[in-house]
């Protein structure tokens, strides 16, 4: 299982590198001088209840990763993992990392089309970090 732990870690890493950029290349000068001169219209009640639940979402997703990933670490840790119970977490974990992505990078801004997953790492941002909409009733 070392071999396995190594691929994720480097994935990890490439991954984080990934995010890195597509982050700036969308947050660049060019991309967003254009609603510096006119200001976006605001969300409307549907639209903020939509990117509420897509936080709602969000967080689950997030907080079923790390209780499988956790509990597959303390079944291998205990040796209570037989019968192949450990691949069948591993697998979960891997489905649930892979769902939550494509989750998180589902919801776009509505005024713009920037990916509200692009702009912030597990919340939802109170603004959009190139038009300036507000993207959060509570900001």
């Amino acid at each position: 299982m070392p071999t396995a732990a190594i691929i994720l870690g480097l994935i990890g890493v490439l991954l984080h590198f990934l995010l890195v950029g597509l982050r700036r290349y969308a947050l660049r000068p060019a991309a967003t001088a254009r609603w510096e001169q006119t200001p976006p219209p605001p969300l409307t009640a549907g639209e903020f209840h939509r990117l509420a639940g897509w936080q709602r979402r969000n967080l689950l997703l997030f907080a079923a990763f790390v209780v499988l990933g956790l509990g597959g670490g303390l079944l291998g840790w205990t040796g209570l993992a037989k019968n192949g119970i450990d691949l069948i977490v591993f697998a979960g974990f891997l489905l649930v990392g892979l769902l939550g992505l494509a989750h998180h990078f589902s919801a776009k801004c509505t005024r713009c089309g920037l990916r509200i997953g692009v702009q912030n790492s597990l919340m939802l941002p109170c603004t959009c970090l190139r038009c300036g909409v507000t993207l959060r009733q509570d900001c």
